[in-house]
This record gives C-alpha cells, sequence and structure tokens, in this order.
C-alpha cells in the first residue's frame, strides 16, 4: 500500500479507477448476479432503486446527530418508526430508533436488556442471554460485546424451531432476556414467538424477536393473504423488535429499526450523559452518521406503499414455495425443517447433515456431484426450479419519466 502520494489525482483519473476496481464486483448486469448476490441484494426493481440513490446522494451530507441542524433526517426517522409501530402492532407508546443494521439493532436491544435488569436485580454478576441455537450470530457478538453470557439452547429435530422445554430448563436467576427469530437466518423458520412470550411476562424477562430479515415481509404477506404465526406487540410478552429496511423493506443500505414495546424502556438502550462539556445523548452505537440511509429508507417506503410491498411479499412468497416445494421433490435432496418464508436451506440427503448449507452453496456442480453422484438431471433440475422462482419474485421494472430521468445515479453525474 504504501504511504498516500504526495500528489493528488484528478477526478476522472480516479473515476476511472473506482470503475476499474467495481468490476470484480457482482454487478446486476451480469448474468449470474441473482445466484452471486440473491442474500447481499433486496432488489425492488429498476425504479425503487433510483428512488433511493437519489435520496440517499441527496441526504449524503447530513448528519442524524444533529436532529436540531438537519430537521428532515429527524422528521424522516421519526416517520419510519411509525410506519414500523404500525406494522408491528405497536401501541402509540412504543418508541423506536434507525440503526445502521441489524447487528447495530441486536445490539441496542440486549443492551437496554441488560440494564433494566441491573437495575432490577442489581445483584447479578454475570448476565445470561437464553437464544436457540439457530439465532443469527449477531446475537452472539452482541452478548460478547456487552459482557453477556450467551446460553444456546436446542431445536426441535423436525421443524428446527426453538425447542420451549428446553429454553425453560435454560432459564435461571441470572437470565435477563430471551431471543426468538422471524424467521432464522439459516433455515427461515418462525420460532414460537408467542409461547417465547408467555414464558418472558411469566418470568419477567425482555423477549427480543429478530425480525432483521422477515420485519418488512411478514406483515405484507400476511395482509396478501398467507398463513403466518404472529410475531409482533401483539403478542404481551414481546418487548423489542428488529427489522433491518435493506432487507425486504428494499431500502439501501445500511438501516435498520429496532422498536420497544414502550417509552419508559428507551432510558436502558439510549447513551446519556451529561459531563463538562455539555450534554451528549446518542440513541445508536454510532454518533456522528450521515443522514442518507435514513432519507433513502423514508422515501422508498413512501414510494411503495402498502401497496407496492403487497406485491412484491406475494411474488417472494410464490417464488419460496415454489424452491420448497421443487427442490423437495427432488431425489437426493432435503429441505431442513419447514420453512416459512424468505429463507430455505438444503442438503443432499446421503448423509452430509451440515445445517449451515445454504442455498447458493448447492449450486456448484462438482461439490454437489462429489457428495451424492448427482445426475446431469438433478442439477437441472435444481437449476429450474431456481430460475422459475426467481423469474417470480423479480417483478418487471418500471419507469418514469417524471422525476427519475435525471436522477443522479453516478458519482460522474456530481460535481
Amino acid at each position: 500500500m504504501g504511504s498516500l502520494p504526495e500528489a493528488g489525482l484528478e477526478r476522472e483519473a480516479l473515476i476511472c479507477m473506482l470503475e476499474e476496481a467495481r468490476a470484480a464486483d457482482s454487478d446486476r448486469a451480469q448474468p449470474d448476479w441473482h445466484t452471486r448476490a440473491f442474500i447481499h441484494a433486496f432488489d425492488a426493481g429498476e425504479e425503487v432503486r433510483a428512488v433511493g440513490e437519489a435520496a440517499y446522494l441527496e441526504f449524503l451530507g447530513t448528519s442524524a446527530l444533529g436532529p436540531s441542524v438537519y430537521p428532515s433526517i429527524a422528521r424522516f426517522e421519526a416517520e419510519l418508526v411509525d410506519f414500523a409501530r404500525g406494522l408491528f402492532g405497536a401501541s402509540p407508546d412504543a418508541v423506536g430508533h434507525v440503526t445502521t443494521g441489524g447487528t447495530e439493532s441486536v445490539f441496542l436491544a440486549l443492551k437496554a436488556a441488560r440494564d433494566r435488569a441491573r437495575e432490577r436485580r442489581p445483584g447479578i454478576a454475570a448476565p445470561e442471554v437464553v437464544a436457540p441455537s439457530t439465532a443469527h450470530p449477531s446475537i452472539a457478538k452482541a452478548a460478547h460485546y456487552l459482557g453477556l453470557e450467551l446460553v444456546t439452547v436446542p431445536v426441535r429435530g423436525g421443524d428446527l424451531r426453538a425447542d420451549m422445554a428446553a429454553t425453560a430448563a435454560a432459564l435461571t436467576g441470572a437470565t435477563v432476556a430471551l431471543v426468538g427469530s422471524m424467521p432464522t437466518y439459516w433455515h427461515g423458520v418462525v420460532d414460537p414467538i408467542a409461547e417465547l412470550g408467555e414464558l418472558a411476562a411469566a418470568r419477567g424477562l425482555w423477549l427480543h424477536v429478530d425480525a432483521c430479515m422477515g420485519g418488512f415481509l411478514a406483515p405484507f404477506a400476511r395482509a396478501a393473504g398467507y398463513p403466518l404465526p404472529p410475531f409482533d406487540f401483539s403478542l404481551p410478552g414481546v418487548t423489542s423488535i428488529s427489522a433491518d429496511l435493506h432487507k425486504y423493506g428494499y431500502a439501501p443500505k445500511g438501516a435498520s429499526v429496532i422498536v420497544l414495546r414502550e417509552a419508559s424502556l428507551d432510558r436502558h438502550l439510549v447513551f446519556d450523559r451529561a459531563g463538562g462539556h455539555g450534554p451528549y445523548r446518542a440513541p445508536t452505537f454510532a454518533a456522528t452518521r450521515t443522514g442518507a440511509p435514513i432519507a433513502a429508507a423514508w422515501a422508498v417506503m413512501r414510494h411503495l406503499g402498502q401497496a407496492g410491498y403487497r406485491t412484491r411479499a406475494d411474488a417472494v412468497m410464490r417464488a419460496h414455495a415454489q424452491l420448497t416445494a421443487g427442490i423437495g421433490a427432488i431425489d437426493g435432496l432435503e429441505v431442513l425443517g419447514r420453512p416459512d418464508l424468505a429463507i430455505l436451506s438444503f442438503i443432499p440427503s446421503c448423509g452430509d447433515r451440515n445445517p449451515l448449507r445454504r442455498l447458493s452453496k448447492s449450486f456448484g456442480k462438482e461439490r454437489f456431484a462429489q457428495r451424492c453422484g448427482a445426475s446431469e438431471a438433478d442439477l437441472d433440475a435444481v437449476r429450474k426450479a431456481w430460475t422459475s422462482a426467481r423469474r417470480v419474485a423479480s417483478p418487471a421494472p418500471r419507469t418514469s419519466s417524471r422525476t427519475l430521468a435525471d436522477a443522479p445515479h453516478r458519482l460522474r453525474a456530481r460535481s
């Protein structure tokens, strides 16, 4: 790498260098883009992307730390939280914040759970959080940073949902929080949130629902007629919910929300300190951060509206059902658990029981053939199921000459 060169580069030279570097990245123009980046990119079509990109660039220079200086960002954040509050069945007393992603949302939820427990039970020396083995690694990461002991419990063998008997048995006097997923990141199954809520309420524990993947998909899928189990604040024991706007909210990265059941819980989440140099209050882990993701998420949600989200949720659910049924019908393949939405995992049914084998990893011809001696017909069946589902889930792009023709999509267009 070396040191920073003495002479700077002209803008056009930098543009060329950036484009050259970008050429190695996954891109929508590539024919295999859907299989290379399908878990990293949530695409609602060309027009939605253009709306998000235009809003992002417009507000790139703002700061979410200064609501009095940038009241637009404060307004957008408040409205995004209000949208989430409505989707998650929360009361008007619920409070929330926009974060940079699901990991930060989970971190803040467990931080609030820990601090509330410290206030209620100051004698806890080593607080514990109980989570199923299928919980996202961000739970373990947050527990590590926060000095929490993560107690992992097994899931049920048939459907891979949280085992309630094992969860109840894992609770101790040091337990401060429970975690459930909507859905699990690995298998797309929804944990028994209602039962977890009953247990949390009975024991006076914080229940966090990790809906980072499904939070902005499930409400619209249910509205479109798909039967999904409840996961939100309509269940008495749910204390907090995290949901990523940059997943099935289709917003640019990074934007997520953390919503707390009632405003009185927010003081356990927010860092608020009055020092010799004046007050310092930051609800998120990052203090100074651009308001661009907040503005972009707000623009995308207002652009799509409930009707747009319902349409896309229906497409995703139909594609998911096609993949689950199609792959499950192939001799030699086994779908893991009973996927509810968004994700599914499958394995060769020849003894390889690695539960973390994801859909994208099974498209390698040599890997699959070596493990099970799969024929070309088997591989073609998987490809056809994937292609058919992708076609269902990818809406035809819409264009608008009214506002998007001159949207500033590229750095080259910025002076």
